[in-house]
């Protein structure tokens, strides 16, 4: 029997399984159709097109094949196997002459190199090619990977000496002439009219439509009011329109004309905070944002989140693109008393960091030639990674041009601890932290006193992991290093750390305790202040900047490349970059030169990127590549208006995004019968005679199913969460070797990488994610309990108002009746299935094995729960858990996390669990109470006390939690609490002892709950009930000490009372300690209302699967 298993659990085991999954893909089909089809009704069609546009990492092996492997095939190959000479039959001139071979057979079978003729001989293991010596390992390498990789082959001139190589050392009057280098200059829109048949907004569309017409193409009809208010929604803001939003769009649209009503919403939306958050991801992929240095350590960058927040800002603010790659690439230089440019150069931090590299000196060359490339890259659009090595063969990019674009940076060093705040705060920390230090200097110079010893072996054995020539620059002063040492002396320090960890026993314990009365002192000590990753100048002078392996080490002044400076200047340097006493200027000079109008690649590559966000394929379809290997422009006298729009507007993003949204063009139907034609003639849209249809971004896929569920937390800023919060997906941590599983499986940006333009594949793992994983279903079960809340009439209205918020457009009667149908047959098949009476949900445990039970107030079913109370403890007892909150409740209520209490202080009991917003103590405190009878003096002298433990619980994150309990019978009442955070494997165990009240007695004939209390009117939503995941409970007639803990490995106690880990065996309500007290399931919905429930969920999540929700068209 095939299963579909959704979020609360239920396996909905189907008679006849073939006819829901013929439902499941009948729905989603009809709305990947439905899209096709929305402006013509009459077409049951839907057209494909023909041919297979490149994706990235079809570029990607192009670019290797041109950079490795061409140049080898002319320098090494072309002279004896080219189009005239083809010694041994052979031609090595093309692909397909590879594959047919020779004499000797086939040369390549692409993705088989091992069986490959060509890497035999190379290899010398049988015949020896090439004749005039073996090729260099590194070589035979690059001919390996790229037959492993299929044998792309790109079709430039043959290998017999058409193709263009530039002379090595020498920029040619004919690279000088590449449209790319030339001048933008501002061309005049050619004159189109507007027409019924090519609308004209703007001059995009002039040249747009011009172009068409010479290549007899039409424009598309422009698409529905509702498609372009999604459209708009998703590429100017990242996330889908909210009911009531389109509700108000659409509304303006029947108000005003299209166009009209179009240009106010894009208004709108342009001043809308979460426009920064859309773009600042487009940015921030460019930018090769992480919060962790990569490799294998992987350490977290607890300040890399205040970079993303500056990007935010910049866009939301239309910063000046000009001001804003002056503040990244030189923000300390030119204004080093704002906080905002000193946290813009960030961006010069991205990259990843080796923590344990003791070649220091190949340290410090790999950061600068990724700060390098990335620049190029970034803001230029051109790969000059080729020139590290050798002479671009290419392009005309020399190896000294790629060492004089580094010389700007050669003076940089990293800093992590750089204070963000002005001068007054500043100078204020200093005074207070002067005062706190004259009044805590007596511990403070003891702690100094037993840190010593040990800070001096540490730093000894940090240092003998070096060279002997770095532990000599380490051990000079620093008055007598030069910049170069300065800058390797820096690196090779942030790998000697103190750990007190490492202090004996006897000197921890003097440690700690001085530690302790210095927190009774902590309350006049300043809050430190607010720090973020940067970079500054080693000093005025930089180090020198020479050619690795060249012989003459010829020292280079920075400069630019000499391509993109006029022939007449022999200087290709800006001599007057400002010089100070603690930077050279350098960063400036060069940035001044990159933001200039002058610049002919700085405008172009960018406004190219932004037409590329919008549909999705720039100008220059390979937008970080302008160069000789990259695609030359469709419209070039488009792109150079856009760059001049750029510059005249005062470098204004807005306004460019602002024209290209608003023009006729962009407004373009992408797919229906109406494009048939465009499709046929020109199948890659090159010549844009319609809109492309695009599959959402990874992030978008995220964000827009907590948008339609009604979950997405909309708070700006600040530190990032961990993918399970319901937050943006632009404010979850990037972990470079840790990645968000849905990013992942949905192609988001390799963090190690800048990437310009993401994949879209299509892969079985993204299926299993999106129908059979967890976290879809999740959002499936919360868009159906937002839709019942609505208390809708009917199940036609439910269906309508379900396939609205997934698509954000009126459904069509075809598709509201197959919904309906379907909706109808599954609570059928639900109704006849024996296992929808009573079950558990479960889901995995994060970072733990197995299964943890899902508790959620807004489903129909109630808590797990012991009949007999016979057997609990009356004393003593330790409760011990692992749990996930998803969420406390906004009044004063307690989530319950296991309790044998009915929640009434005049009946005894106890109750475990996590406070709400509005607590007298704080908000997720963990806390347990303790309630006797008020009428029996056993009770001792209070009948009702909230133990609190002080330790707050975070939402979404996993944690192993006990509260031992003890009573006046064995000593002084107090509650010992423990706490890990199960999401950092190097976090403490947090314990807390709170005295208490109580000196016996809280006998209570309730029945044990978990995740509730013992109610004899339980609701969908119980006060008290628990949201979240509760795993491995385990309850104890003992005060157990920190050794016998759980979470401390201590998992055999003769004193268990029960211990439920909610696994598959013995069973999810099974006593996995043996002793019987197996766990029973209420229900606190009727059957009927909970199989309705059910059935639209299983709706929901099919909906949620289907190209209506997917796509942006």
């Amino acid at each position: 029997m095939r299963s579909i298993v959704c979020f609360c659990g239920i396996r909905r085991h189907l008679a006849t399984p073939w006819i829901n999954l013929f439902f499941f893909m009948a729905i989603g089909c009809f709305l990947n159709v439905q899209i096709a089809v929305a402006s013509d009704e009459s077409s049951d069609q839907r057209p494909a097109p023909s041919l297979i546009i490149l994706t990235p990492k079809d570029r990607e092996n192009e670019k290797f094949f041109e950079s490795k492997v061409r140049p080898l095939l002319v320098a090494r190959c072309a002279k004896c196997h080219n189009e005239k000479v083809h010694k041994g039959n052979l031609r090595l001139d093309s692909r397909e002459h590879m594959l047919i071979g020779g004499d000797s057979g086939p040369a390549i079978f692409p993705g088989k190199p091992d069986e490959s003729l060509l890497i035999e001989v190379i290899r010398h293991e049988s015949l020896e090619m090439p004749p005039d010596g073996k090729l260099a390992d590194s070589e035979i390498d690059a001919i390996v990977e790229w037959i492993a990789e299929g044998a792309t082959w790109t079709a430039l001139p043959s290998l017999a000496g058409d193709a263009h190589i530039s002379k090595r050392g020498k920029i040619t009057a004919e690279d000088r002439a590449y449209w790319a280098f030339q001048k933008v200059t501002r061309p005049v829109p050619p004159d189109v009219p507007h027409t019924k048949e090519h609308r004209v907004h703007n001059p995009i569309d002039q040249f747009i439509g011009s172009l068409l017409a010479t290549e007899g193409l039409c424009a598309s009809p422009e698409a529905s009011p509702a498609t372009l208010i999604r459209r708009a929604y998703f590429d100017l803001l990242g996330v889908p329109p909210t009911s009531l939003e389109m509700a108000s769009a659409e509304a303006t649209f029947l108000e005003d004309s299209n166009t009209n009503a179009f240009s106010q919403l894009v208004e709108q939306l342009l001043t809308d905070k979460r426009y920064g958050e859309r773009w600042a991801r487009f940015w921030l992929d460019l930018s090769r944002f992480a919060e962790s240095d990569g490799f294998r350590q992987d350490a977290f960058r607890p300040s890399a989140w205040r970079y993303r927040d500056y990007v935010i800002d910049s866009f939301n603010n239309d910063k000046p693109y000009d001001l804003f790659i002056l503040e990244q690439l030189a923000g300390d230089e030119i204004n080093p008393e704002s906080s905002e440019s000193i946290i813009a150069t960030g961006f010069l931090r991205q990259g990843p960091y080796e923590y344990n590299q003791i070649d220091v000196p190949s340290q410090l060359a790999n950061i600068l030639n990724e700060v390098t490339d990335v620049t190029a890259d970034v803001f230029l659009g051109m790969g000059m990674s080729c020139s590290r090595c050798h002479d671009h063969k290419f392009d005309p990019l020399l190896q000294r041009d790629y060492f004089r674009l580094q010389a700007f940076f050669a003076p940089m060093i990293w800093v992590d601890d750089t204070p963000v705040c002005s001068v007054a705060e500043k100078n204020a920390h200093r005074d207070s932290m002067t005062a706190w230090q004259a009044k805590a200097s007596g511990i403070l110079n003891k702690i100094a006193l037993l840190e010593d010893p040990l800070r001096h072996v540490t730093v000894g054995q940090g240092i003998a992991r070096f060279p002997s020539d770095i532990q000599s620059l380490i051990r000079k002063s620093a008055s007598e290093r030069t910049p170069l040492e300065e800058q390797l002396v820096g690196i090779a320090v942030r790998q000697i750390l103190f750990k007190p960890e490492q202090l004996d026993k006897e000197t921890r314990t003097q440690y700690d305790a001085l530690h302790k009365e210095l927190a009774s002192i902590d309350g006049s000590r300043p809050v430190p202040l607010s720090t973020a990753l940067t970079v500054r100048d080693v000093g005025p002078v930089s180090p020198a900047t020479t050619i690795p392996g060249n012989r003459s080490q010829e020292l280079l002044s920075p400069g630019f490349p000499e391509v993109l400076v006029p022939e007449s200047t022999h200087s290709t340097f800006i001599s007057d970059a400002q010089t100070s006493s603690t930077t050279t200027g350098r960063r400036t000079a060069l940035a001044r030169w990159i933001a200039s109008a002058e610049n002919p690649l700085t405008a172009r590559v960018m406004v190219n990127r932004l037409w590329q966000c919008h549909f999705g394929r720039g100008l220059v379809a390979s937008s970080s590549d302008f160069g000789r290997l990259g695609d030359r422009p469709s419209h070039p006298e488009l792109l150079d208006w856009l760059a001049s729009e750029l510059v005249d507007s005062g470098w204004s993003l807005k306004h460019i995004n602002r024209l290209i949204v608003t023009s006729a063009t962009y407004r373009q139907l992408s797919i229906g019968t109406a494009t048939i034609a465009s499709i046929e003639k020109d199948p890659l849209n090159k010549f844009i005679s319609r809109q492309n249809c695009r599959r959402l971004d990874a992030e978008q896929v995220r964000d827009a199913a907590f948008t339609v569920s009604g979950e997405l937390d909309r708070s700006m800023y600040g530190p990032s969460v961990p993918a399970t919060q319901l937050r943006r997906s632009l404010y979850t941590s990037v972990i470079r070797n840790t990645r968000d599983p849905l990013v992942e499986v949905f192609d988001g940006a390799d963090p190690y990488l800048s990437t310009a333009e993401r994949n879209t594949t299509t892969t079985a793992n993204q299926s299993l994610f999106m129908i059979n994983g967890e976290w879809m279903l999740a959002r499936a079960a919360a868009l159906a309990e937002r839709i019942e809340r609505k208390e809708l009439p009917d199940d036609l209205s439910r269906v309508q108002e379900t396939l609205r918020a997934v698509t954000s457009r009126t459904p069509t009667d075809a598709e509201t009746r197959l919904a309906l149908k379907f909706l109808l047959s599954q609570r059928e098949k639900l109704g006849t299935n024996p296992l929808v009476a009573a079950s558990l949900s479960t889901a995995p445990m994060p970072q733990r094995e197995g299964k943890a039970a899902v508790l959620d107030p807004t489903k129909p079913l109630q808590f797990p729960y012991l009949s007999d109370h016979n057997d609990l403890p009356s004393l003593d007892f330790t409760i011990e858990a692992s749990v996930v909150l998803r969420s406390i409740f906004q009044d004063a209520s307690v989530r319950t996390i296991v309790s044998q209490w009915d929640g009434d202080p005049r009946h005894p009991g106890w109750s475990f669990g996590v406070t709400g917003e509005q607590s007298r103590f704080a908000p997720r405190s963990l806390i347990l109470e303790l309630s006797g009878d008020a009428t029996d003096p056993k009770s001792g002298r209070g009948s009702y006390e909230v133990i609190s433990s002080g330790i707050h619980l975070e939402l979404m994150r996993p944690y192993s939690i006990a509260a031992s309990v003890q009573f006046g019978s064995s000593g002084t009442p107090s509650v010992t609490f423990f706490v890990q955070d199960l999401s950092d494997n190097d976090a403490a165990v947090i314990v807390k002892r709170v005295e208490h009240s109580f000196v016996c007695g809280y006998d209570s004939q309730a029945k044990l709950f978990l995740g509730g209390r013992d109610s004899s009117t339980p609701t969908p939503q119980a006060k008290g009930s628990w949201d979240g995941l509760i795993d491995d409970v385990r309850l104890s007639a003992k005060a157990l000490d920190r050794g016998e803990i759980l979470l401390n490995a201590g998992s055999n106690v003769s004193e268990c009372v029960a211990r439920w880990n909610f696994e598959e065996t013995p069973g999810p309500l099974a006593d996995a300690s043996g002793k019987g007290h197996d766990l029973l399931i209420g229900i606190s919905r009727n059957p009927v209302d909970r199989i309705s429930h059910e059935a639209l969920v299983d709706l929901c999540h099919v909906l949620l699967n289907s190209s209506g929700f997917l796509y942006r068209d």
